[in-house]
């Protein structure tokens, strides 16, 4: 990599895979969605500025404040669901609950101790995430969804609010080796890899002429980008950087 430069842009996703992004729910309006809190557990629910919006109380307590959506969804090999939240919350589980059409069986991701962010962050979830939770199925991979839940359960308990927007779908391609050769552009001040395709990966390593400062983006399309570390008047030679479900 050259001296000086201060921008790492990684673009991952080309444009046949986005046509297979499909939205679930933009919440433009919140008929199908019914909250089901647990015994002493306070939740309300309300169409917010285009999100859904949660309002739960724990009262000091323990329980959960679900909230629950039917949805008909033939799962391909392969997919991912993801959704933007943003809320004003104490720090609690965040739990997405895929449920088969029985009603008995669920699939589950729990995110435990997981902090709301203030500001909007999109959630991924794929399906190597997924796992069974309970049912008389026990176990096994999920091929159809007949109903779809968020769940915030107590960790702290509390109370407060949780906005989610942007429910989406996306077919992904199957697990391969990366057996490409990725574009590479770059000038004055970036360096520009296009993997051609959505490539996963969990750290970068990268190797400096000399100390220097820069940041790493990642994007979807080329144009909307969102940074994902940066360093500040490094000492050189290599940086090993964590980046987990990237």
């Amino acid at each position: 990599m050259k001296p000086g430069l201060a921008l790492l842009a990684l673009f991952l996703l080309g444009a046949p895979l986005l046509a297979q992004t499909r939205t679930l729910d933009d919440f433009s309006s919140i008929a199908n969605w019914t909250a089901a809190p647990s015994d002493g557990v306070g939740l309300a629910l309300s169409q917010d500025q285009g999100a859904l919006r949660l309002d739960f109380d724990f009262h000091g307590g323990a329980g959960y404040a679900v909230v629950h959506r039917p949805l008909s969804l033939d799962l391909p090999a392969n997919w991912e669901i993801s959704f933007r939240i943003r809320g004003e919350a104490p720090v609690n589980n965040l739990e997405l609950k895929l449920i088969d059409p029985s009603g008995q069986n669920v699939w589950w991701i729990n995110r435990k101790s997981f902090q709301i962010p203030r500001d909007w962050r999109e959630v991924r979830t794929k399906k190597r995430q997924i796992e069974f939770a309970w049912g008389p199925a026990g176990g096994g991979e999920m091929k159809k969804v007949a109903a779809l839940e968020f769940a915030v359960t107590a960790g702290t308990g509390g109370k407060g609010t949780v906005w989610i927007d942007d429910l989406k779908f996306a077919e992904l391609p199957p697990d391969h080796p990366y057996d490409r050769t990725p574009a590479v552009t770059s000038n004055a001040d970036a360096i520009t890899y296009d993997f051609l395709e959505r490539r996963e990966y969990g750290c970068l390593v990268i190797d400096w002429d000399r100390p220097s400062s820069y940041t790493v983006e990642i994007s979807d399309d080329g144009e909307a980008w969102m940074a994902i570390r940066a360093v500040k008047e490094g000492n050189g030679g290599r940086d090993y950087l964590y980046l987990p479900e990237t």
